[in-house]
């Protein structure tokens, strides 16, 4: 009888240590799980980029730039963000670009000119002057008199002047050779975007290559690099238990 009422105490202790351990554990989880929200909160998810496949040439990496702010207006310009990778032996062109969310798109194989610069205007080559056209005739006394009255004949025009609109040209993609476009050399620019843009929100778009054909594929809007700032948070007690 002894050793049996010794047997259960030790029992009940065996119970509430493993308890004692579960719930330890349960919450050093609870308290890890919510270091992990937030440290997650702290970080800007990422949207990979797009990526297509046609004839022998694969386009990787396809982002539309990130606009400022996370959102384009309306009628602004945005460019794109890419590689293309030429894995044929023959060189190619990627010779247009067309999408419904921009009403004019351009390419090139370097930057394109700002069409926006202000004009100039070229001064006149010379100053206007006053010459007389009359002649002295006599008018029978004698005496010469001028019938003739002067004029002003300008001898230059002022022209205002600008930069030329830009324009789409080819770009070579040569064989088994990479291209990449962005904002410095070769780009492609989505110029009067037809309606506002977000960031991660996605635009169908087609590529055409002189040999390859042509392919069309849903293109997002980029997101920053930089993480997001910490989040705003409220100190104070969530909630009592009442009993």
């Amino acid at each position: 009888m002894s050793r049996g009422s010794s047997a259960a105490p030790t029992g009940r202790r065996a119970v509430l240590l493993v308890a004692g351990v579960v719930g330890g554990s349960a919450l050093a989880l609870s308290g890890c799980a919510a270091g992990q929200l937030a440290q997650t909160s702290l970080q800007q998810s990422a949207v990979d980029g797009a990526a297509g496949q046609v004839g022998s040439i694969a386009l990787r990496n396809i982002t539309i730039a990130f606009p400022e702010g996370g959102r384009y207006q309306k009628g602004a310009t945005a460019h794109l963000d890419f590689d293309a990778v030429n894995q044929g032996d023959q060189a190619d062109r990627l010779v247009d670009v067309r999408t419904d969310a921009a009403t004019q798109v351009l390419i090139s194989p370097t930057a394109l000119p700002s069409a926006t610069a202000p004009a100039t205007t070229e001064p006149p080559a010379t100053t206007a002057s006053a010459t007389a056209t009359g002649t002295g005739t006599p008018t029978g006394t004698g005496t010469p008199t001028e019938t003739g009255t002067p004029t002003d004949t300008p001898t230059g025009t002022a022209t205002a002047t600008g930069p030329p609109a830009p324009v789409s040209a080819p770009v070579p993609l040569p064989a088994e050779g990479l291209v990449s476009f962005g904002d410095t050399g070769a780009i492609v620019s989505l110029v009067g975007l037809t309606r506002e843009l977000l960031s991660t929100e996605t635009v169908e778009i087609t590529f055409v290559f002189e040999r390859a054909g042509e392919v069309t594929i849903a293109i997002p809007v980029g997101t920053p690099a930089t993480p997001l700032p910490p989040p705003s948070t409220i100190d104070g007690v969530v909630g009592e238990s009442t009993g």
